[in-house]
Order: C-alpha cells, then sequence, then structure tokens
C-alpha cells in the first residue's frame, strides 16, 4: 500500500542544512588559507630582507637596514625592526592580516615574522 501526501519536505531541508554546513566548511577554509598565505608572504618577506642586510655588511654595513627595507617592501611587508652586528642581520615585519579575516581579528592586526642571517666567510 503506498501512502500518498505524507511527505513535508523533510528531505528539502535536510538538504538546505547539509549546503548550509558544506558552506560554512568551505569559508572556514578559504579564511585559513588567506591566513597562510598572508603568513608565507611575511615570512619570505623577513628571510629575503635578513639576506638583504647580511649581504650588505660586506659592501657598506651602514646600508644593511636601508636595504633589507627595500627588499622587505617590494615583497609586500613592512619592515618593524632591523639590527646588524658584523655580519649578522635581524629583521622583524608585519603585513596586514588579509582583508577576509580582519573582521575577526581586532583593528589594525598585523601578521610578524622574524629572520636572522649570517654571511659566513667565503660567501659573500
Amino acid at each position: 500500500m503506498i501512502l500518498r501526501g505524507t511527505d513535508h519536505g523533510s528531505a528539502s531541508v535536510l538538504v538546505v542544512a547539509w549546503i548550509a554546513v558544506l558552506a560554512a566548511l568551505c569559508g572556514g577554509a578559504l579564511l585559513l588559507l588567506a591566513t597562510f598565505a598572508a603568513r608565507a608572504t611575511a615570512a619570505a618577506a623577513a628571510d629575503l630582507g635578513a639576506l638583504a642586510a647580511a649581504a650588505a655588511t660586506i659592501d657598506a654595513p651602514g646600508s644593511a637596514c636601508p636595504r633589507a627595507d627595500a627588499v622587505v617592501r617590494r615583497n609586500g611587508a613592512r619592515m618593524v625592526s632591523c639590527r646588524s652586528e658584523g655580519t649578522h642581520a635581524w629583521v622583524e615585519v608585519s603585513v596586514p592580516v588579509p582583508p577576509a579575516v580582519a573582521h575577526l581579528a581586532p583593528h589594525g592586526a598585523q601578521l610578524r615574522a622574524r629572520a636572522h642571517a649570517e654571511l659566513r666567510a667565503g660567501e659573500g
């Protein structure tokens, strides 16, 4: 015996609920990926800035931090601090959190990265 008219749309409600859950998971994954990409940008800028500063200590020790700043800016970050001593260089940079994540973070939140580089004898 087949009963007609007993379906009240419960399958539709389940489908809509699953679509909402999947959309939330995909949105969360995209926010996470955007944050990881910004963090990778900061890390790369810090590494390259420290390498540029260390290389500059050989040619012109006084130009280590200005050279690092130029490299950091070309790589999409802002230099927070720079220090060079001998053939060592330490650089800290920041990048803003991605716009998609900015509403979740405190106002003006920044992702930071630090790097240290040393030029050894025979590498300059």
